[in-house]
Order: structure tokens, then sequence, then C-alpha cells
């Protein structure tokens, strides 16, 4: 093998990703819940664009993000962590051994074990109080408003 070989050869694939779609192999150890805002009639964008009608979007099921509804007008979406961007998993990305139930259940996990020496309660929990995780993933909460 020559020089050239070493440094311009391509490596071969891991053996998880042999045959399989680049879609279809997904770290679970990188997915992380996000809370995002869902549009529609009855939760209207508060800052809509100019000629909205203009911008429309439509997306195939395949296509379409993963989430669950959380509350009205608020899904929670999972996502990839790619190290300078997270990349929300789509329908497509679900098969057999990766399941809705099982992306809720490792973005979960892993979103608690990377806050868990972070997190920090301030206020007073009888009325309001603000949790915060390092600066990064903030929310404010009020008892009883579940």
């Amino acid at each position: 093998m020559g020089l050239f070989d070493k440094w311009f050869r391509r490596s071969p694939p891991s053996p998880a990703a042999e045959g399989a779609p680049d879609h279809t192999v997904v770290d679970l150890n990188k997915v992380f819940p996000r809370v995002k805002a869902i549009f529609g009639r009855e939760t209207p964008d508060p800052h809509p664009r100019p000629n909205p009608e203009n911008e429309h979007v439509s997306l195939s099921f395949e296509e379409s993000p993963i989430y669950d509804d959380f509350a009205e007008g608020l899904g929670i979406f999972y996502a990839v962590d790619k190290g300078n961007r997270y990349q929300l998993l789509q329908n497509k990305d679900l098969s057999d051994v990766i399941t809705r139930e099982k992306l809720r259940e490792v973005a979960l996990n892993n979103m608690a074990v990377a806050v868990a020496d972070v997190t920090e309660v301030k206020g007073d929990p009888s009325n309001i109080m603000m949790l915060t995780n390092g600066g990064n993933l903030m929310d404010r909460v009020q008892p009883g408003s579940n």
C-alpha cells in the first residue's frame, strides 16, 4: 500500500452501519428531547412571517419529525446531538429496534444524566421557582400548572 493510499483511502464502514442507510443508524446515547412549539389553527404563531401563504412546506409522513404531544401547542421532539447542532429524528428513523417509546425512554434518561450535576432550584418552591441547568436548559415552573 502506497503513501497516498494510506492518506486518502476511505475507512471501512462500521459493522453497525454496513448495509443500513444513514438515517437508520442512530446513536441512542446522543438522543435528547427538545420541546418545540406546534403552530396550527388553535395555536397560531405569535410572530407570523410576512406572506405566510408563500412559505407553506409539505412533508411526507416519513420525512416528518417524530414528536409526542406535550401540552396545547407544545410537542416533545427527539434530536440527535451532532456535536455542533441537533438533528431532529424523522419517522423514517423508526424501526423494530428504534421505536417511539424507546426514543422517549433514552432521550429522557440522556437528559437526566446530562443535567444531573448542574441542576439548581432557585426561588420559592411554594410560589414560583426556576430550574437552571448550567444555562443551557432552562424552564420556569409554576406548581400546579401541569
